[in-house]
C-alpha cells in the first residue's frame, strides 16, 4: 500500500493498493485565509491534526499489514519560491510540517518527494512552445486529467488528484527498487 500526501493549502491524501488500485480518497478541508497571529495558528494546526489523524487511522484500517508496521507515505516536499507572498509560504510550510508530524507519529514511513521529482513523470508540455511553462491553474487541470486516465472509475478534483499522482509515482519508485 502506498498513501500520497499533497499537504498544499487545498490538499489532499490517496491511497493506492499494491496493484495501483484507488483504496481510499480524503480532500482536506480548508479554513479560509487564515491571519497568522499564535492562536489562529493553534486553531488551524489543532483542526488539521486531528483531520489528519482520522485519515491515517481510516487508511491504516483498509490495509492487512500488521498495525505496528509502517507503512509507505510520500509527503510532497512543497517550499516557497522567489516571489511568492510570504503567507502563502507560511500555509505551505505549516501544512508540510503538520502532516509530518503526525505521519511519524501514527507510524508511517515518510518519503518525501520534491515536485520536480514526480511531475514530469504524468506532466505532458509537449503541446507548449520551447521555453513555455504552463500556469499552475492549467498544471493542476492537466494532473486532473493525468487521474482521470490511470483511474477513470474515480471521481477527481483538484485538491485530490495530485496526491493520487504523488502516491502512484512512490508506488512505481518502491516497485522498481525491488
Amino acid at each position: 500500500m502506498w498513501l500520497g500526501v499533497d499537504p498544499g493549502k487545498q490538499g489532499g491524501a490517496v491511497l493506492l493498493s499494491d496493484t495501483g488500485d484507488v483504496l481510499g480518497v480524503w480532500a482536506l478541508t480548508w479554513l479560509g485565509k487564515t491571519k497568522f497571529r499564535l492562536e489562529a495558528e493553534r486553531e488551524y494546526g489543532n483542526h488539521h491534526v486531528e483531520e489528519m489523524r482520522g485519515i491515517l487511522r481510516h487508511a491504516r484500517g483498509l490495509s492487512s499489514a500488521d498495525p505496528g508496521q509502517r507503512l509507505p507515505c510520500y509527503l510532497e516536499a512543497v517550499t516557497g519560491f522567489r516571489g511568492m507572498p510570504a503567507p502563502l509560504n507560511a500555509v505551505l510550510t505549516l501544512g508540510r510540517g503538520l502532516w509530518w508530524g503526525v505521519l511519524v507519529a501514527e507510524r508511517w514511513n515518510v518519503h518525501h518527494i520534491q515536485p520536480q521529482e514526480w511531475q514530469p513523470k504524468f506532466l505532458d508540455e509537449t503541446d507548449l512552445p520551447k521555453g513555455m511553462r504552463l500556469k499552475n491553474y492549467e498544471r493542476k487541470r492537466r494532473f486532473k486529467a493525468a487521474a482521470e486516465t490511470l483511474w477513470p472509475d474515480q471521481k477527481w478534483t483538484l485538491k485530490t488528484a495530485d496526491a493520487a499522482l504523488i502516491a502512484e509515482h512512490g508506488r512505481r519508485v518502491s516497485l522498481s527498487d525491488s
